[in-house]
């Protein structure tokens, strides 16, 4: 205002939901392996030492979304700010959450870094991540967690079959680990076109990666999801046992639940359940 004075026009936060969003992260950024600045925030336990090395917990998305960011301030995600917070509070974990290329919001070189490449940009750059986090921020390079869901859960699992050295374990949520199962509004511009009757886009499935996985995975998915379809984690799910991965992955399935869980499954079981999964495997 003209005035410097700020006028309120509503009020309507509990005192809990205000004491719960009082913490901001600390914003950062990176220059990637190309020279392209990337962006993060994250949470760091109160009272880290400088010579301490804690377990990092990233949480990804990575894919087209309208013009959103994942990082930005006030944004209040479940995923990316109080389960991060809550890791962070409770086992002092360092958590954060990044926006590689591919993502919207930061101009048409990023989200077009996708394109017929799909996933391969944002591995370059959450791998980029990690060695930076590493370095300047105490993470203990041998204990790095990611998860993400839909797009996010594709990306996970890429991570974790293409870059095992780096990922020791991951939750993937509803991830389309076929992409010529799902919409065609959304990967046509996010990976490439497809001809009718001819599957372009089978070269872009993760189940000839999953033989690579090394490290634990976490496969989370409702099974009434009408978007990404439960037969995506079925399909990698058998890639992964026929592999001989059987001690390396699990299933934790909401028998009810559609794209975002929320049938047997509630946003409270899923962060329990993670949080398990975490302290069992980091």
């Amino acid at each position: 205002m003209a005035s410097g004075k700020t006028s309120y026009l509503t009020d309507s936060h509990t005192a809990k939901a205000k004491k719960l969003t009082t913490t901001s992260p600390e914003f950062f950024s990176y220059k990637n392996r190309h020279g392209q600045t990337i962006y993060g925030h994250m949470f760091k336990p109160e009272g880290m030492g400088p010579d301490e090395k804690r377990p990092l917990l990233i949480y990804v998305y990575g894919g087209p979304l309208g013009t959103n960011k994942m990082v930005k301030d006030g944004s209040y995600s479940s995923d990316s700010y109080f389960f991060a917070q809550y890791m962070t509070r409770k086992h002092g974990y360092v958590t954060c959450t990044i926006d590689p290329r591919g993502a919207s919001g930061y101009g048409g070189a990023f989200e077009r870094a996708n394109f017929e490449r799909v996933g391969k940009p944002q591995v370059e750059d959450l791998v980029d991540g990690v060695a930076f986090l590493v370095r300047k921020h105490g993470v203990d390079a041998k204990r790095v967690g990611i998860h993400g869901w839909s797009f996010g859960g594709f990306q996970t699992q890429m991570c974790l079959y293409t870059e095992p050295d780096v990922f020791k374990c991951g939750m993937a949520g509803a991830g389309p680990t076929e992409w010529e199962n799902y919409n065609s509004w959304y990967s046509t511009g996010t990976i490439g076109k497809s001809r009718v009757g001819v599957p372009d886009l089978k070269k872009y499935s993760l189940l000839p990666l999953a033989k690579n996985l090394e490290g634990k995975l976490l496969l989370v998915h409702g099974m009434e999801d009408s978007n990404v379809l439960y037969q995506d984690t079925v399909r990698v799910y058998r890639e992964l046992l026929k592999a001989g991965k059987e001690t390396l992955v699990e299933l934790f399935l909401d028998p009810t639940g559609n794209h975002g869980l929320g049938g047997d499954v509630k946003r409270l079981n899923k962060a329990r359940k993670y949080e398990e999964f975490l302290l069992r495997n980091l």
